[in-house]
């Protein structure tokens, strides 16, 4: 009948629609993936760029990197070889001290564990005598 056709029409129009929605849908998701996989690339990028200036500036031996000249017997440059080996003497201190709270850490860890077992064995056994009771 004709009410029948106009229906088939407008279930066909917006089936229609329906695929380009779901068509655009996957288009927008696609996108979305490509984008996160470029700002994935770039943040890594930026974190080894950040890294390496970070580490060729705490390790670097130039006390004046400028590439200016300086007359070295000056104060000022005494003051920043001072400074400079007090940086040094601070970072290799907190090397030590990072290393040293790692070790206790560890020995801490160990014990806790072996309280921790022992702790699990004494609950077992009263778990044990309670379902016997």
């Amino acid at each position: 009948t004709r009410l029948e056709k106009q229906f088939q029409e407008e279930l066909a129009v917006k089936d229609a629609k329906i695929k380009y929605l779901k068509g655009y849908v996957m288009q927008l998701q696609s996108q979305m993936i490509l984008q996160q996989v470029y700002c994935a690339r770039v943040r890594r990028q930026l974190r080894a760029k950040e890294n390496k200036l970070a580490r060729n500036g705490k390790r670097g031996g130039k006390v004046m990197g400028d590439g200016e000249g300086r007359l070295l017997t000056g104060s000022v440059v005494f003051d920043l070889v001072d400074k400079h080996e007090a940086a040094r003497d601070a970072e290799a201190a907190e090397r030590e001290s990072r290393k040293q709270r790692k070790l206790d850490y560890t020995a801490e860890m160990a014990e806790w564990t072996r309280k921790e077992e022992k702790r699990l064995k004494r609950n077992e056994g009263g778990l044990v005598r309670w379902k016997a009771a």
